[in-house]
């Protein structure tokens, strides 16, 4: 079974929803975990293909690096 496809739109409310920001750098994003966030390494950068328009498909390896840094699930994203 295949991973369900996340859109930038979805991806976009979670983080904003749960105190992250979420900045530009060029064309590309970057998500920032809140202070005090319990994470090693707090940013992950979303590469401007991903995170063009709402509707731009998010790729899986953006996706792992959520799971594997911060814990959060594409269920969770889906589900809010």
């Amino acid at each position: 079974m295949s991973q369900p496809e996340v859109k930038w739109g979805a991806l976009q409310r979670y983080p904003l929803r749960h105190n992250f920001v979420i900045r530009p750098a060029g064309g590309d994003k970057i998500i920032a975990a809140p202070v005090g966030y319990p994470a090693e390494r707090r940013t992950i950068r979303i590469g401007h293909t991903s995170c063009g328009h709402s509707g731009s498909r998010v790729l899986p390896v953006y996706l792992s690096q959520l799971k594997n840094r911060w814990g959060i699930k594409i269920a969770d994203i889906l589900g809010e």
